[in-house]
Order: structure tokens, then C-alpha cells, then sequence
């Protein structure tokens, strides 16, 4: 897997993998998906708090914790929080860009 580096600072894969749709399939094929990533040397995923109202963060995370500890501090993860999505059961707020 060819590696860039993103701003100079952070090194990273080339390739990303977009996580929108992981919450809208079973998830053994999520996990399968996500961890042939990593083995393919992926390192770069790409996450919004609207995908799935948060739950493909949710799963995305459980998938993660069955990896060993050391993957968490290996990859890095493109947050997006410009699209506003906002009930009551979400409460989407710009305040939560770090």
C-alpha cells in the first residue's frame, strides 16, 4: 500500500476506506470489510456523525476493539461534522469539532 503524508506531519495510506454504509449490512460482512482494510494496509477511514445517526461510528468502533490495541494508535480516522442532522433523538452541534 503506498503511504502519503497528510500535511507534512501525519503519515497515512493513499487509499481510504469510506464507512457510510457499514451500519446497513450485517456485521460479520462489516468486520470482514474493515479488517481486510487493515490487512490491505489501509490506514485512513472516513467517518461523519450523520452516517446512520452515529451508528456506523458505533459499529465501527466494535469492530475495532476485536483487533489488537495497537491498530487504534496505527490509523487515523476523517471526521466530518458539516452535515447537520438535528432531532431530538440526534442532537448533531458543531461544537463537537475537535
Amino acid at each position: 500500500m503506498k503511504h502519503i503524508m497528510i500535511g507534512g506531519m501525519v503519515e497515512s495510506s493513499a487509499a481510504a476506506l469510506g464507512c457510510m454504509r457499514i451500519c446497513r449490512v450485517p456485521l460479520e460482512d462489516a468486520r470482514k470489510v474493515v479488517h481486510q482494510a487493515l490487512d490491505l494496509g489501509i490506514r485512513l477511514f472516513d467517518h461523519a456523525d450523520v452516517y446512520g445517526f452515529g451508528k456506523s461510528e458505533e459499529i465501527f468502533g466494535e469492530i475495532l476493539d476485536l483487533k489488537t490495541p495497537s491498530v487504534r494508535e496505527r490509523i487515523q480516522i476523517l471526521k466530518s461534522l458539516n452535515g447537520v442532522i438535528r432531532t431530538k433523538a440526534f442532537p448533531t452541534k458543531s461544537s463537537l469539532i475537535r
